[in-house]
């Protein structure tokens, strides 16, 4: 069923670009640290490669920066600083938990390895609205807007 009006749907979208961002701090640290808590599917134990090696519910990334917020706030203080609310991932667990579905919401897959010579995607699949959305970050330099348009 579509959403009764325009402004869920994009309500919608800027939930499910808040938990990508989210996600995307996340992995971030994790290349810069050692010893964060939870990391298990992130960080690959033989190579030390980091990307996702299976998909992510909202519960589980709220685990993870809950789990690592002081390391997270030392290299984001604006995105993780003192009660900083993580209402939006916190509204999808609520939604997930309510649907009776298993796992209903997941983040399937994260790539920004190549982020200065590739585009940087994730893709998310929602059970509840029976969604996929492929979501691509914009450019963020003067080297990204040439490559972008190359």
């Amino acid at each position: 069923q579509w959403p009764s009006n325009l402004y869920i749907e994009a309500n919608d979208m800027a939930a499910i670009s808040f938990y990508i961002y989210t996600f995307a701090y996340l992995i971030d640290v994790v290349r810069k640290e050692d010893g964060l808590i939870g990391i298990d599917g992130i960080k690959s134990e033989t190579n030390g490669e980091v990307l996702p090696r299976r998909s992510f519910s909202p519960e589980e990334v709220l685990d993870l920066i809950e789990n690592n917020i002081e390391t997270l706030r030392k290299y984001y203080p604006n995105a993780f600083k003192e009660g900083q609310s993580l209402a939006n991932l916190q509204k999808m667990i609520q939604e997930s938990n309510q649907s009776g579905l298993e796992r209903p919401l997941t983040l399937q897959d994260f790539s920004d390895k190549y982020q200065r010579h590739e585009m940087v995607y994730a893709i998310t699949k929602d059970d509840i609205n029976k969604r996929i959305s492929v979501v691509f970050r914009g450019t963020e330099n003067k080297l990204a807007l040439k490559t972008n348009w190359l």
